[in-house]
């Protein structure tokens, strides 16, 4: 081969080199790329988990909080229950004190102003009847209407209803109810009632 021919195919060979060469370097740049676009996804997979590890751990512990918070308001609403009981049984008994104790009120002024006076004659027995009546009626479970009914019944010599009233008075309070009957009965002997 001659020297032109040689040169010729080495000048071919010269461009086929610079065209693969040309190809090396858009492969070697298009692995650049390729590993740049997988480092920044590689980068956003671990900001994205450790992001997602953070709000899973804050959500956990706004989990157990709440969790606790409702064991609290568990314990207020029994607490709220056991003083909404309370105030219940506070009203009640007011009530209680107010109806039973205002009609308990006519009773006992009369039985102390009998006592106070010793004079079972200063009121009349038509009034002492009917306050008796009435106060007995609204609060029956009062011992000391129970009294005051035997000792209207000894009083007007009807001993059956004394009995009547004072075995009622009994059953009501059995402590006060004998002192005082015993403290009447000494009474009314002593005016001659009995």
């Amino acid at each position: 081969m001659s020297i032109s021919s040689l040169e010729a195919e080495l000048s071919r060979q010269r461009a086929i080199n610079r065209e693969l060469k040309h190809e090396l370097n858009e492969i070697e740049r298009g692995v650049s790329n390729g590993y740049r676009v997988l480092e920044d996804c590689n980068n956003k997979i671990c900001s994205t988990l450790n992001e997602s590890t953070a709000k899973f751990e804050d959500s956990h512990q706004k989990g157990i909080a709440a969790i606790e918070l409702q064991g609290e308001i568990d314990k207020m609403y029994v607490r709220f229950k056991q003083m909404e009981l309370a105030n219940k049984k506070i009203r009640e008994c007011n009530n209680k004190k107010y109806y039973d104790f205002s009609n308990y009120r006519t009773i006992r002024k009369l039985v102390q102003g009998m006592m106070d006076n010793l004079d079972m004659d200063m009121v009349s027995d038509a009034v002492i009847y009917k306050s008796v009546e009435i106060q007995h009626l609204k609060t029956p479970d009062y011992w000391l209407t129970c009294v005051l009914i035997a000792v209207m019944a000894w009083k007007n010599d009807d001993r059956s209803l004394a009995e009547r009233a004072i075995e009622r008075a009994i059953t009501l309070d059995k402590k006060i109810v004998l002192f005082f009957l015993c403290c009447l009965i000494f009474e009314c002997r002593g005016m001659n009632l009995l």
